[in-house]
């Protein structure tokens, strides 16, 4: 390697460091209340309800595009800070813990009473499987939960982190189950839903890959002994995408779809409970 290719790296470092208000000071970025400056993305409410009042008129948000996101430089990418209380004033073991993007994380809304001390909701809307990868240890592992409940890859899908494919998201898959079976704690994997279009990804026609990425989480959760639970079937509708009494924007449930969600998972979460798996 020429010593001319060190140039553009360096220079870029040098731009970043000298123009990131979060390396002032000559301080870096590693500061103990870093979730005190971060910018926690928490939902909106008025957002959360057009999804899950079953009837609601759903109406698109105009959202921050990614290249303002990747400029904020108080962006906590992986959301770390968002569950950071909840996690801190947990204090009995949990049995079962959900990690995954929005359609976790608006079941707590769509069912609270589903969720308590012992079954916590850790999703977190708009997440791709990487950021979940990154938050595994605080937001699972550390609890010491007898099980975990992973949904994920719609966002990697739709590419809300930037470009992917299927392989990262089954390496990300494969690496929070390892981190799971490898701390004693037990991995249920759910499908994801019959989703046909995106309405933030207009481009986006996703039941094909859909279907090939169930396949490949049923056929893994076998493999690893892993709980599986199906959320494709119970909540297609006839023309083969979730079904219109089940979700308002076509890809998230709302209430009523996550009541046909809580019947799919039951059984699973009980079985694997009992198990000595």
């Amino acid at each position: 390697m020429k010593s001319q290719d060190f140039l553009f790296p360096l220079g870029l470092i040098f731009c970043i460091a000298v123009s990131n208000p979060v390396l002032a000071d000559g301080k870096s970025a590693m500061v103990s209340n870093f979730c005190a400056k971060a910018d926690i993305n928490a939902g909106n409410d008025a957002f959360v309800k057009m999804i899950i009042e079953p009837g609601a008129v759903f109406v698109p948000p105009v959202s921050n595009t990614p290249s303002a996101q990747l400029q904020n430089p108080y962006q906590d990418w992986a959301n770390i800070c968002r569950y950071k209380a909840a996690n801190d004033a947990q204090k009995i073991r949990p049995d079962i813990i959900f990690m995954g993007d929005s359609l976790t994380d608006f079941w707590q809304y769509g069912d609270p009473s589903f969720f308590n001390q012992k079954r916590l909701n850790r999703g977190i809307s708009g997440q791709v499987s990487a950021q979940m990868l990154l938050r595994f240890q605080a937001d699972v592992i550390a609890h010491k939960p007898r099980v975990v409940h992973i949904l994920a890859g719609g966002n990697d899908l739709a590419g809300n982190a930037g470009l992917t494919n299927e392989q990262v998201f089954k390496d990300n898959m494969i690496a929070m189950t390892t981190l799971a079976k490898a701390n004693g704690v037990k991995v249920i994997i759910g499908s994801l839903p019959p989703i046909t279009k995106a309405w933030w990804a207009a481009d986006l026609q996703p039941i094909d890959e859909i279907k090939r990425l169930n396949i490949w989480l049923k056929a893994f959760a076998k493999a690893n002994g892993y709980g599986f639970v199906d959320y494709y079937n119970p909540l297609m509708g006839k023309d083969g995408s979730i079904a219109k009494e089940y979700s308002n924007d076509g890809v998230h449930p709302n209430r009523n779809g996550y009541k046909v969600m809580e019947k799919a998972a039951k059984p699973i979460i009980e079985k694997i409970l009992k198990s000595g798996r």
